[in-house]
């Protein structure tokens, strides 16, 4: 994880407390689907789980995890070459990666804490990486960051939105 002061993001897995409806955010049409092709070789997106998650369906995480991973590689991919065809002297990386952390509550508001001395739970924190290790070394895999994303915001916000 890229984090502050170099200090790093400490995996963690711990019991859950409470369970956690997974079903909105599921069965939605993804952006892989939409989005089509990727011009790089391969993006690889990371998708760990932190916090208290073991009591939800295991296999409704599986299936969300996978669609995030899915769409998040889909995604990148589209940034990436937008941002190539913006920025002539930008070159294409042969790899880009993204790690996404699923999360509860609790645990995000552990690092919304530790990193922007707000001491709530919100639903994403992202952590990104700087450019200049690309330039300066011609790195042939751009190191994206991170993304932290509390399941317990996105069910709620998804039951609210529909």
């Amino acid at each position: 994880m890229a984090a502050a002061a170099g200090k790093g993001l400490p995996f963690c897995l711990t019991r859950v407390r409470r369970p956690l409806n997974l079903q909105p955010l599921l069965g939605r049409r993804g952006y892989a689907s939409q989005l089509g092709g990727t011009d790089l070789q391969s993006v690889e997106v990371d998708v760990l789980l932190e916090g208290a998650l073991t009591q939800h369906d295991s296999n409704a995480v599986d299936r969300l995890s996978e669609q995030l991973e899915e769409d998040a590689a889909a995604v990148v991919a589209l940034a990436l070459r937008r941002r190539a065809s913006r920025e002539p002297r930008y070159r294409l990386p042969a790899m880009a990666t993204v790690s996404l952390v699923l999360c509860d509550d609790a645990r995000i508001r552990e690092l919304n804490f530790q990193y922007r001395n707000k001491d709530m739970p919100t639903d994403v924190l992202s952590f990104e990486m700087s450019d200049e290790l690309d330039g300066a070394m011609r790195l042939p895999v751009k190191l994206l960051g991170d993304l932290v994303i509390s399941l317990d915001a996105a069910a709620r916000q998804a039951e609210e939105r529909g």
